[in-house]
């Protein structure tokens, strides 16, 4: 009797962890990967959030793209400016935003960082 105690309670549990799991829907995208894995990763991601979630993601999608494509010279001039990280504090630019363990970084052009009086790091060798 104990042992199918057991069993039912181990296979509830089993159960109630799998429906955990696929409950969590997560967005992982570096700026180091391709850009059509980033696709498809924003893609899986969109494809399983709740209706209502989803929804909000791509009116929000759709405001970028129309104000984007209203102010196509500023979106234009950054598009051709190298860009680079910037830490919160410290002074040093990075070519990825995982360089020297940055909690949210910045993007910003080179010229910018550089006019903030931001140097290259050594460790990444980001463009000078």
């Amino acid at each position: 009797m104990k042992k199918r105690h057991i069993i039912i309670a181990l296979l509830f549990l089993s159960l109630i962890y799998g429906v955990a799991l696929s409950a969590t829907n997560k967005l992982e995208i570096s700026s180091e990967q391709k850009l059509n894995v980033q696709f498809k990763a924003f893609r899986h991601y969109l494809d399983n959030l709740p209706a209502e979630q989803r929804q909000a993601w791509l009116e929000e999608l759709q405001y970028i793209i129309s104000e984007a494509s209203h102010n196509p010279q500023e979106t234009a001039d950054t598009s051709s400016e190298t860009m680079v990280w910037i830490p919160k504090s410290g002074k040093k630019y990075h070519s990825t935003s995982s360089c020297s363990n940055m909690k949210n970084p910045s993007c910003v052009t080179l010229s910018e960082a550089k006019s903030r009086g931001f140097t290259p790091c050594k460790k990444c060798s980001p463009p000078k």
